[in-house]
């Protein structure tokens, strides 16, 4: 355990925030057990992955973060499915995929995230979603881990059952993957890369920002806000995509908060349409 420790590793956002206490568990198991402890003892805890879609700002500093990104991965295949650990990344899972020929993760493989973080936050990319092949999560809650089927999790857009009940952890997912031929799974990861390189900016950031409405593109909106390349500290709106807030100068949480109000207010007076963050602020 590591006590008032900087975060700033420990999200693509690379904002130097400041938790109560780290743990970064080796194994199943080992998560289990400090996850146990932490619920007897009542203190306040959050799980996260590769932090790709979270902004530490103030709530960690009062908070002790559980990682899972020294977790071993482990992947089996049984009876035609593929289970991978929560703290498998998205690139993980493609990898064994087009290793085996196995459809389903090549349009989600360049999600910088883990196959629970991906649960949780129901992430998709180019129309493929991580429910579409999804049949069961294993999942840890007071004490008990047990199997919850993909039916028993309501969701939405970018949502989920998890989001708003923190106290189930994933411990690893069960997909149904078709055989497909290696070279059109390879071709369409490709075409994707490629599309997302054109639209998505580099840098440190933590995705989209905003979530899109049904009828537009968050983005878009921003954009005909006049926002494109607006800064305040070292956080700017992306010239590349409006939807993307980029860590570029050393920027503080409170930088890209402030970005962050800024589109809504700007969005809300311009449209009459409020945005809703995609990404987590804690």
């Amino acid at each position: 355990m590591k006590t008032n420790f900087s975060l700033k590793n420990y999200s693509t956002f690379g904002v130097d925030a400041f938790c109560k206490n780290l743990y970064l568990p080796r194994s199943c198991a080992e998560l289990v057990q400090i996850l146990s402890t932490l619920d007897k003892t009542r203190e306040k805890h959050k799980v996260i992955g590769n932090g790709s879609n979270i902004l530490f700002y103030k709530k960690c500093k009062k908070t002790t973060i559980v990682c899972t990104r020294k977790m071993a991965k482990r992947i089996t295949f049984k009876n035609g499915f593929v289970t991978f650990s929560a703290s498998c990344t998205m690139a993980d899972a493609f990898a064994y995929c087009l290793q085996k020929g196995l459809s389903g993760f090549e349009k989600l493989a360049l999600i910088p995230g883990t196959i629970g973080g991906a649960v949780v936050g129901n992430a998709g990319c180019d129309g493929d979603e991580i429910f579409d092949r999804l049949v069961s999560i294993k999942v840890y809650h007071n004490s008990k881990v047990f199997t919850m089927k993909k039916e028993e999790v309501s969701r939405s857009y970018r949502d989920t059952f998890f989001k708003a009940n923190p106290s189930y952890t994933i411990l690893s997912a069960k997909f149904s993957l078709p055989e497909c031929d290696k070279k059109a799974l390879l071709s369409t990861f490709i075409f994707s890369r490629e599309k997302r390189q054109e639209k998505q900016p580099f840098g440190k950031c933590g995705g989209s920002t905003f979530k899109n409405f049904s009828s537009v593109p968050a983005g878009k909106l921003i954009e005909k806000c006049a926002l494109k390349g607006r800064r305040i500290g070292g956080a700017c709106i992306s010239f590349k995509h409006a939807n993307f807030i980029i860590n570029d100068k050393n920027a503080s949480s409170k930088d890209i908060v402030r970005l962050i109000d800024l589109c809504k207010k700007s969005v809300k007076k311009k449209f009459n349409m409020t945005l809703k963050e995609e990404i987590e602020i804690f």
